[in-house]
């Protein structure tokens, strides 16, 4: 029998990143739905690079054990910019796959039918019905009178839990008197932090920007408003997660670049090296990037600078302010 196939309705994202015509492994900007094994197909809407493709592992946002070039694909296996559309699509491989699966249990039907009784020394008929016709082998237990009667009985546990107990409970004094009263909580919420290294797994976020922020063509500028502080006893592992909304405000396609700067070692993560594609005519473009360090004791800021990598006429990119933030997580000991 094959290994069961599936799909997602209504499912669409993007290739988070290009892709080579060899590449078995990507992330797509958005995973949710997807549950593995499934098919898809790459640049549905263009049919010279058009590509049917097998994924068996879904894993987030990334996709891996990925067959490329399946039949119906324009020219097999063929390179994808970052940004092309992926879909989920009912295909002629998931159609084989359940006719396939539906054959092999007709086939196992037929064989369990011609075969003999595997358990001959088991539930038979006849033995089933000589089970019905016997009598009640529990004659002494639960029939219909000793339920009754047990009903009918005084309760055999009467030093426990009677109405009145409760109600004297309930009356009674607080025998916890040092312990968690209304004061004692309130003192407690009001009280400081008493583990600012640790609470809510050293996780902070930044407050966000309050309005949209203009990059011209060519220029670097800080994002005002993203930023955040920590301040961690002892040498930890962090993971810094980038969320940025660009819109490009002019007609030609723009490569952005960003990074992280800590206001103690000074750069530390950087995505300088690889250009994310800003599409034309005023479309929006969701960045979601992740980076793991180490951060030393010690309080520090992290800021994000943003660049303008178009050179040519005047073209900027806009960071709207209600999706772009900066988050800091601890994930372990340094």
């Amino acid at each position: 029998m094959s290994t069961r196939t599936r799909t997602a309705n209504a499912y669409e994202s993007t290739l988070n990143g290009s892709i080579t015509n060899s590449a078995t492994s990507f992330a797509v900007t958005s995973g949710a739905g997807l549950v593995q094994p499934l098919y898809l197909v790459i640049d549905p809407d263009v049919p010279a690079s058009r590509e049917f493709i097998r994924v068996g592992v879904v894993a987030g946002n990334n996709l891996s054990s990925v067959t490329r070039g399946l039949t119906g694909s324009t020219s097999g296996a063929v390179s994808h910019l970052s940004g092309a559309v992926i879909r989920a699509v009912v295909t002629s491989q998931l159609v084989g796959d359940i006719f396939t699966d539906i054959e092999t249990l007709e086939a196992a039907d037929v064989t369990h039918a011609a075969a003999g009784n595997p358990h001959p020394g088991y539930a038979t008929d006849t033995d089933l019905a000589n089970h019905l016709a016997a009598g009640d082998p529990h004659a002494v237990y639960a029939t219909d009178a000793d339920l009754t009667t047990h009903a009918g009985a005084a309760n055999p546990h009467s030093v426990y839990a009677l109405d009145t107990d409760l109600t004297t409970h309930a009356g009674a004094a607080n025998p916890h008197t040092v312990y968690a009263l209304d004061t004692d909580l309130s003192a407690h919420v009001a009280a400081a932090n008493p583990h600012p290294a640790y609470a809510l797994g050293f996780l902070t976020q930044d407050t966000g920007p309050t309005s949209d922020q203009l990059v011209d063509s060519g220029t670097m500028a800080d994002l005002v408003g993203i930023s955040c502080t920590i301040n961690p006893a002892t040498t930890r592992k962090i993971k810094l997660t980038l969320l940025l909304e660009c819109v490009n405000e002019d007609d030609n396609e723009i490569s952005p670049s960003w990074q992280i700067v800590d206001s103690v070692d000074g750069i530390m993560f950087s995505d300088a090296t690889t250009f994310v594609q800003v599409p034309a005519l005023d479309l929006t473009f969701l960045v979601n990037h992740v980076w793991i360090g180490t951060a030393a004791a010690g309080s520090r800021t992290y800021t994000v600078q943003v660049s303008n990598n178009f050179a040519g006429t005047a073209n900027t990119i806009r960071f709207r302010a209600s999706q772009s933030r900066l988050i800091v997580e601890d994930v372990g000991a340094g």
